[in-house]
């Protein structure tokens, strides 16, 4: 029995993701984001609330894969020329308007000498390190990324569950 690629990803249930530097946690549904919950002292803090959904960025509704193309508007949000304003369109119409941090635009050799993908390193590894995500028993994926980093800050959070399972404390597997 055959099942098509398309039927089988919809029976997957529906995880959320980080919107970047947004603040946002959101559910994908078809053209929009159903907002799950707004990290406190985000940009999206006290703008947004769960239930919220958002149907368009930038002033265009979403109409292809709603993951790209938030990613790149709030790509061109930090732009030098966009200075950080990011704008997003609720159902109903509403428009919310986020102000996110301004990086620049990425290098020619990207990721490679790029000012902007440095701190979004940081922004990202910080924000790990901060919530403690990485801590659950598990090896994550997210830890490879902290210990490319080579920064004692991101590596040494690391070391007590990195331990053989016989040296880790009690409840880490």
């Amino acid at each position: 029995m055959a099942v098509s690629l398309s039927t089988s990803l919809q029976a997957r249930p529906q995880k959320n993701h980080f919107v970047g530097p947004t603040g946002i946690m959101a559910v994908n549904g078809k053209n929009e984001l159903q907002v799950q919950s707004v990290e406190k002292g985000s940009p999206a803090d006290g703008k947004l609330k769960k239930g919220d959904v958002i149907v368009g960025v930038g002033g265009k509704q979403f109409s292809g894969d709603v993951r790209q193309e938030i990613a790149a508007a709030i790509d061109h949000a930090e732009s030098k020329s966009a200075r950080g304003a990011l704008s997003l369109t609720l159902k109903g119409g509403k428009k919310v308007s986020l102000q996110l941090k301004v990086l620049g635009s990425y290098s020619k050799t990207a990721p490679w000498d790029c000012k902007k993908t440095d701190a979004i390193i940081t922004r990202i590894a910080d924000r790990m390190v901060e919530s403690k995500d990485f801590i659950d028993g598990s090896i994550p994926v997210g830890w490879i990324g902290l210990l490319a980093t080579g920064e004692k800050k991101y590596i040494n959070p690391l070391s007590p569950p990195l331990r053989s399972p016989q040296q880790r404390p009690q409840g880490h597997h």
